[in-house]
């Protein structure tokens, strides 16, 4: 097998992963704080191609700069200092992931965010628990 092919089945077993978390979610019979906390993490570690064993940290900045150091095959230390894809606005390819999961977060399991409540996550339980919030304000009756 090539490493194209090696790519594409590695792209296609974290999709399957990810989606498999947001159902979850969806389909739990009765949805817990910690139950989202843990497919939060199973579906960001699965859309940055992460394993167990990559997260060092719980730092989502941190675990970002994993997830490129890994697709681009170099060190994270190396990533922080050369980041090439920054853009006039200076957003980095690190800022760019965290924002572009945030997104699919809320369109996956159709949420929205607070808009600062993003910027102050630091770390996989915070984005849980900004999942959670979110979950919970969207079974909130609309009051219209």
């Amino acid at each position: 097998m090539d490493e194209q092919e090696k790519a594409r089945q590695l792209i296609q077993a974290s999709r399957t992963a990810a989606t498999g978390h947001i159902k979850t979610i969806q389909t739990a019979p009765e949805l817990t704080r910690e139950l989202v906390r843990r497919e939060v993490r199973g579906y960001i570690l699965a859309k940055f191609h992460l394993t167990e064993a990559d997260c060092t940290t719980d730092c989502f900045r941190e675990l970002a700069t994993i997830s490129l150091s890994k697709s681009m095959r170099l060190s994270p230390e190396l990533v922080k200092e050369f980041d090439l894809a920054r853009s006039c606005d200076g957003v980095t390819s690190q800022t760019a992931k965290m924002v572009l999961l945030f997104m699919a977060l809320q369109r996956d399991l159709d949420i929205q965010f607070e808009p600062m409540s993003t910027a102050r996550a630091e770390t996989l339980s915070d984005i849980g628990d900004l999942v959670w919030a979110a979950l919970q304000a969207a079974k909130e009756p609309q009051n219209k």
